[in-house]
């Protein structure tokens, strides 16, 4: 009752304010990519009229008692065009009006055009700016090969980046998803001489662009901008190539911008496991390395050896002035054949369980993924979203491996050969909506997720066993044992989400939100496993692994925050109530669970600006993270009879507290930059591992357990320093994580604590665009320390050396790549000191140089090889897996570009 009068009065108040003779102007300002902008300047001109104000920190601003109906409006902000807009307006409509504005990035802006040239860098809140033509790119150059000289990002040869210590999730180009947001998509296939700046985003979802609340942890994206006249226009590229040991190499690439309307079809074959897409299951090198010193840049990071075909087309168009509709198809089949070797090292209070394993693996997937959006704005103060995604794999998998694994003085050597077929087809469903109130800042947001998948597999797995005990040096006989298996799994998982969002301003500076979240979940899964017995029975099938097990998951939250906004200062506090419901059932009532909680989920977030350019923030939620269904099927899982597991279905959900601090500062006169995060994160009724060793024998069997305890921290930071202005730079980074993990070593608690540290450092150096160099080396260390007296302990250090160059001489390139890897700890039979050395040379020739031949040699040394090690609480794993080797390839690439000679302003 009190919060309707609440709302009763405030109406009233609104409507009073109406009848003055002046009206009410407010509005919001964005950039390009949806991003509010805070600090523009705003005048309000007209001829009774002269009014000034500037946009809070949620990108809004409000003029009060306009007398004139009709007026201008200017928006000017460093780094932005300016932007005059006239009204006229009707004096019988109400009394406020809602402006939006998107201001659109100035292609020339200067620090000082006598001394200091074009800004490299520019730091807008959530959003890093990097202007392209600070980095001098030059016309063979892609998106990816521009941005690897972006302070703070690094790109590996898979292509992934990482932005100051974050993976980007997403990209965008002048704001709208590009491909669905497939980061390789674009950056392998967009041109970099079209690009006017790229933007570094913590984007934190609709829900928050519309309201400015960010509660959840960010998801780091990019946005592209072009230039002004290469937003219309047609561009694409064609390259074939063919080499050594049957090397091929082709792809197409055809692209079509006219404003709103953008049309691309892409497409490639290949097995040097390159990839124009990274939807999931499909990943590679890319065929246009550039610097390559780091050897996680130099190398294909990939196990073994791929056969990729893919395809997509992207569409986006505008309906109407208020609606636009936007996706796309992409089809990826990839086989990949790899060999690999694994041991794992289990220790135990008087031993340790060393289990050593060969495997030769060949697998075949194939993906159908097609996405749609529709957007559409009905009005000034309305929005609504709807994507659809429709999705199917299919993948058949064919291993061979053999192993031993010795406990004391059993041992048992294993022979098994397995096939698997397996097929996914999913259905998802996400809608927004929002609404703003003609209150300024008054705002309802809705969004609603669903997601339906399904998952059918069949497996075959024919595993032979020979089992010997070793006394005094006296062999016993051999046991042999044979154990086929035919496993058939339907499974079937349905989510379902739903946020509310309502917020209410209390001043100018601050206001209330109160929220309603819901989720369901329900998962099911089928079983039906035959075994064979041990040699000399008879071959009779028995069932005796079937099970028909589901178990649901069911949480409501409300809550409320209230946030608070002025140039310096911002903060927000906020709690809500969540009970959840755990339920699991089999299908004839035999097992049945069920468990309830109550929650309180606080968050907080406070963030200061030191200046425009530096802030610092610091936040905190606390969540819930449910069970995954292995960890709570109530059957013994004997698809590996020498590693078996055993489901909990009494198991609790987890309660997390995430805790993060941010720090970014950037100097406009010098050019440097620091970035650094630091998070700790603790979790209530962990789900950990309890491992016990079954008596005389080789088999293991690991269970499932809540416990507290566990903890785990993380911190960045990178320092970039521009000693001599687009000459020399230098790039300091470093990584560190470190858990206190909680595992039960036969019914005895142990506390792993692991630590991960890399500190890594590069220098540039170029003359022009003639010259470039640089120098890469980082250390990296991986140590474990256990509690219990009798566990063993583990430690892993690399050394990474590189020297990366590249040089122009008229239409001539020549690009030379050398990469060392020391690395001590993984064993005997794994540790191994790569050497990596690349080199290519190239000619341009034809209209503008867009034809290129090119003669490449990969890994002329021929040592690439994949070697990794893991600590979890299960035990410590050194794995080393075959790679890509040695082989020439020549290869012809033509880039086709047709843009119109008068630039559209539009």
């Amino acid at each position: 009752m009190r919060l309707f009068l609440l709302f009763s009065i405030l109406f009233i108040t609104l409507q009073a304010f109406g009848q003055r003779k002046g009206r009410e102007v407010r509005g919001e300002v964005q950039d390009t990519s949806g991003v509010v902008l805070e600090g523009v300047n705003v005048h309000l001109f007209s001829e009774k009229d002269t009014l000034r104000s500037q946009t809070d920190t949620a990108g809004r601003f409000i003029f009060k008692d306009v007398i004139s109906s009709d007026f201008r409006l200017s928006f000017s902000l460093l780094g932005f065009q300016l932007q005059e807009v006239h009204y006229s307006l009707n004096s019988l409509i109400p009394n406020t009006e809602i402006i939006w504005m998107k201001l659109r990035p100035q292609p020339t802006v200067l620090k000082d055009v006598n001394i200091y040239g074009l800004l490299p860098m520019l730091v807008k809140g959530d959003t890093i700016q990097y202007n392209a033509r600070s980095f001098k790119p030059r016309e063979d150059e892609l998106v990816e090969d521009l941005m690897k000289r972006f302070p703070g990002i690094d790109i590996n040869r898979s292509g992934t980046i990482t932005a100051q210590g974050q993976v980007v999730t997403r990209v965008k180009v002048n704001g709208q998803d590009f491909f669905t947001g497939d980061v390789l998509t674009a950056t392998r296939n967009l041109p970099a001489n079209i690009i006017d700046n790229i933007q570094i985003i913590d984007d934190y979802g609709e829900q928050a662009n519309y309201s400015g609340v960010k509660k959840t942890k960010p998801e780091r994206i990019i946005n592209i901008n072009l230039k002004k006249d290469r937003n219309r226009g047609m561009f694409g590229q064609v390259t074939a190539g063919i080499g050594t040991d049957y090397r091929y190499i082709g792809s197409i690439a055809a692209n079509s911008f006219d404003n709103y309307q953008q049309l691309s079809i892409l497409g490639s074959t290949n097995n040097t496991n390159t990839s124009l897409f990274s939807y999931g299951d499909v990943s590679g090198g890319g065929n246009r390395e550039k610097s390559g010193a780091d050897l996680n840049s130099l190398i294909d990071m990939n196990d073994g050896i791929s056969r990729i075909n893919s395809f997509g087309i992207n569409f986006r168009d505008a309906v109407s002035e208020k609606t636009n509709t936007y996706g796309g198809y992409v089809f990826t089949d990839r086989e990949n054949e790899t060999e690999s070797f694994t041991s794992r090292e289990s220790p135990y209070k008087n031993n340790t369980v060393i289990s050593d394993n060969l495997l030769n693996s060949t697998t075949q997937n194939n993906l159908h993924k097609l996405n749609w959006n529709l957007e559409t704005k009905p009005s000034s103060s309305m929005y609504l979203k709807i994507s659809p995604t429709i999705s199917y794999s299919a993948s058949n998998r064919f291993g061979n491996a053999k192993g031993t694994t010795v406990n004391k003085t059993l041992s048992t050597e294993q022979h098994t050969v397995s096939e698997e077929r397996q097929r996914i087809p999913t259905f998802n469903l996400e809608t927004f909506f929002n609404k703003n109130f003609a209150k300024p800042r008054r705002n309802l947001s809705l969004n609603f997720t669903s997601s339906l998948n399904s998952d059918s597999k069949r497996e075959r797995i024919d595993d032979e066993r020979f089992n010997v005990k070793n006394i005094f040096n006296t062999v016993s006989p051999v046991k042999k044992e044979k154990l086929s298996q035919d496993i058939t799994n339907g499974f079937r998982y349905n989510n379902l989400q739903f946020h509310a969002s309502y917020i209410e301003p209390i001043s100018v500076n601050s206001f209330l939100e109160l929220n309603y979240d819901f989720e369901y979940s329900s998962n099911r899964n089928n079983r039906k496993a035959y075994e064979l017995g041990t040699i000399g029975t008879d071959s009779v099938y028995r069932d005796t692994l079937y099970f028909s097990y589901a178990y649901k998951f069911r949480a409501n939250s409300v809550g409320f925050l209230y946030q608070f906004n002025n140039q310096k200062v911002s903060y927000q506090v906020g709690l809500g109530f969540e009970p959840t419901h755990l339920s699991g059932y089999t299908l004839n009532r035999e097992i049945s669970t069920t468990q309830k909680s109550i929650n309180f989920v606080p968050n907080a977030r406070f963030t200061y600006k030191v200046n425009q350019l530096s802030s610092f923030a610091l936040s905190y939620k606390g969540q819930n993270n449910q069970p995954d269904f292995h960890h709570i099927q109530p059957i013994k899982d004997t698809s590996n009879p020498q590693s078996v597991l055993i489901g909990n279905p009494d198991l609790q959900a987890e309660f997390i507290n995430d805790f993060s601090l941010q720090y970014r500062d950037f100097n406009m006169i010098s050019g440097n930059a620091f970035f650094g995060n630091l998070s700790f994160r603790s979790v209530k009724n962990k789900i950990v591992a309890s491992r016990e060793m079954v008596p005389n024998t080789t088999i293991q069997e690991t269970r499932f357990v809540n416990t507290d305890g566990y903890f785990d921290t993380h911190g960045y930071y990178m320092y970039s320093l521009a000693l001599i202005e687009e000459v020399l730079n230098m790039n300091i980074s470093s990584t560190a994580n470190y858990n206190n993990n909680i595992s039960f070593i036969n019914q005895e608690k142990n506390r792993g604590r692991n630590l991960s540290f890399m500190q890594g450092a590069q220098v540039n150096f170029m003359i022009g665009d003639w010259f470039a160099v640089d120098f890469r080396s980082s250390y990296s260390l991986s140590r474990s320390r256990n509690t219990l007296p009798a566990m063993s302990n583990a430690e892993v250090n690399t050394l990474s050396l590189g020297f990366g160059g590249k040089s122009y001489i008229r239409d001539w390139a020549l690009s030379l790549d050398i990469a060392k890897r020391y690395n001590d700890g993984y064993g005997d039979m794994i540790d191994i000191n790569p050497m990596l050395f690349n080199v290519y040379v190239e000619r341009s020739f034809g209209k503008n140089d867009r034809a290129v031949i090119r003669l490449q040699g990969f890994d002329l040394l021929n040592q690439n090889t994949g070697i990794t090690n893991e600590v979890s609480d299960t035990g410590t794993y050194y794995m080393k897996n075959d790679r890509l080797g040695r082989y020439l390839l020549i290869s012809f690439n033509l880039r086709l570009q047709k843009f119109p000679s008068k630039i559209d302003t539009k």
